[in-house]
């Protein structure tokens, strides 16, 4: 009965080795999409702001009255 038991615990211990180094390994990869995803923050601003400034003229220019001209 002893035997089963001590198979089995380091059975188990061998799975919580395991269990720890895929934990540390999932831990870096998050580190790695975190730092990618803060360092194009700034590139999203930028091509938000773009495409609001573009919009505006769009409009600017829809309401001018040579847009009869240019449909």
């Amino acid at each position: 009965m002893t035997e089963s038991l001590e198979r089995e615990l380091g059975r188990l211990e061998t799975k919580m080795a395991n269990l720890e180094v895929d934990m540390q390994l999932l831990q870096r990869d998050v580190r790695e999409i975190r730092d990618t995803l803060v360092g194009y923050k700034g590139g999203w601003r930028i091509l938000t702001l773009i495409v609001a400034i573009s919009a505006g003229l769009g409009a600017l220019i829809a309401k001018m009255p040579l847009a009869a001209f240019f449909r």
